[in-house]
């Protein structure tokens, strides 16, 4: 009779089990809803005019100020903002998550990604004369006037320039003299000689350019503090340091490139890794170099997995940027024009939107007259 009773119960019980799940699943949507990312509110500006040398920021922001078990509360910047309290800026770099300036004195300053609330930016420690910065994800390069390299940040894989634990303060990368451009990758860094020779420093799979005598097999690492030249490449007049592969723009307008061929970056034509420099096929004329991009000479934009192909939309473009998975154009007119993934807002067409627009760049808010571009990993920068 219970077994009855039981199986008479069964339709209640399964009508029971439904009502919960059905419960349960909406409660989830209702948090989880509740917690999407929204785009953050503009903060109030003044209509003063603007000073010459300012700086936009938008995409990922984290609150300094309120760390919580290691992580930072974030917000998301959809539309470029000003930095407040800094103007006369001559050039911008973009690390990871950090944001640098060079302002027309020769000083450096630095400051949490797109921080408008939190992280105020501050002057470098024991940097004076300063005509160019690079910033990799987690270092920074500095060139003086008179042709010396300095470097701060981590020195995972000896990219600072020494063997030795890694350090917030500016200090001399040893054995460099006559450097007139310098890039930092995610754990190497480069400099390039007025005599147009390369030099690279750091992690190995990335220094396959080195020439060495006895190399390393493919899939083994191995960190050289050491600047060393880069051979079989000269007249070189641009460097470019990316997470695990190294670019050189020759006075001819060719691409070389050599490191790691992950998923066929080099644009080479093949999926090998390159222990020497080869150049990127089916390109010439170029002007200006990012990581995976090229600028031709006739203002069109390159990109390139296993070969190259041309970014449509884009034309009279004078600057390229590359970040985590988003680029940046700099168009003669001044204006921005960006493309890829947007989660976390770097793209500053007002959106969230996580779908990629690589097809065709848009158009970033806010910005005119800009003279330089800079992109991290998930924020962008610009310099009116």
């Amino acid at each position: 009779m219970a077994l009855l009773r039981l199986e008479s119960r069964k339709p209640g019980w399964i009508l029971a089990l439904v009502v919960c799940a059905l419960v349960f699943l909406t409660s989830c949507i209702i948090s989880y809803t509740s917690k999407e990312p929204q785009c953050a509110p503009l903060p109030e500006e003044k209509d003063a005019p603007l000073a010459s040398g300012t700086v936009w920021v938008w995409g990922r922001d984290r609150d300094l100020s309120k760390r919580e078990k290691g992580n930072y509360p974030v917000k998301y910047l959809c539309t470029p903002v000003r930095i407040t309290g800094l103007d006369r800026v001559t050039a911008i770099a973009a690390g990871a998550v950090d944001s640098f300036a060079l302002k027309d004195d020769g000083t450096v300053w630095e400051w949490d990604g797109t921080s408008t609330d939190y992280s105020q930016p501050k002057q470098v420690s024991g940097l004076s004369r300063v005509v160019a910065i690079a910033a990799g994800d987690w270092h920074t390069l500095a060139l003086r006037y008179d042709g010396t390299v300095w470097a701060w940040g981590s020195n995972s894989s000896g990219k600072l320039g020494y063997q030795g634990p890694s350090r917030d303060f500016a200090a001399p990368v040893a054995g460099l003299a006559d450097v007139v451009a310098i890039a930092a990758g995610e754990n190497h860094s480069m400099a390039l000689r007025k005599d147009g020779t390369a030099l690279t420093w750091g992690w190995s799979w990335t220094r396959y350019g080195l020439g060495v005598p006895k190399l390393l097999e493919l899939g083994t690492f191995e960190t050289d503090p050491v600047p060393k030249q880069v051979h079989g490449l000269e007249s070189i007049v641009s460097i470019l340091a990316c997470s695990r592969d190294s670019l050189a723009l020759k006075s001819d307008g060719t691409v070389w490139v050599w490191g790691v061929n992950y998923g066929g970056s080099l644009g080479d034509g093949t999926k090998e890794d390159r222990r020497t420099p080869v150049p990127v096929k089916n390109i010439s004329s170029i002007v200006a170099i990012s990581c995976n991009l090229a600028l031709k000479a006739d203002g069109t934009v390159w990109s390139w997995g296993i070969v190259p192909e041309q970014v449509a939309g884009l034309s009279d473009t004078t600057a390229i940027a590359r970040g985590y998975d988003h680029s940046l154009a700099l168009k003669s007119d001044g204006t921005v024009w960006a493309g890829g993934f947007n989660e976390d807002g770097q793209i500053g067409n007002g959106t969230l939107a996580a779908l990629p627009t690589f097809i065709r760049p848009t158009q970033v808010r806010r910005l005119a007259g800009v003279r330089a571009i800079a992109a991290g990993w998930y924020h962008s920068m610009a310099l009116q």
